[in-house]
């Protein structure tokens, strides 16, 4: 049996590897959705903090790196 419909998921993380990987790794061996599911793409996505005067956009982040 297959189903035409389309899914989308879309969240948050503070931490990817703390958050989404380890919830999603355990529910790709248990989850009983997984005959419905076909994953067929994904992106994971950096959002930087809002700026102050006198900043550019992004350079908290980088200074995080440094």
């Amino acid at each position: 049996m297959e189903f035409d419909a389309g899914l989308v998921f879309i969240c948050y993380q503070l931490d990817l590897q703390a958050g989404f990987v380890t919830i999603f790794e355990k529910m790709s061996r248990f989850d009983m959705m997984n005959q419905f599911v076909t994953n067929v793409g994904g992106g994971h996505f950096t959002i930087p903090a809002g700026v102050q005067k006198g900043e550019f956009i992004g350079q908290r982040l980088f200074a995080q790196g440094s």
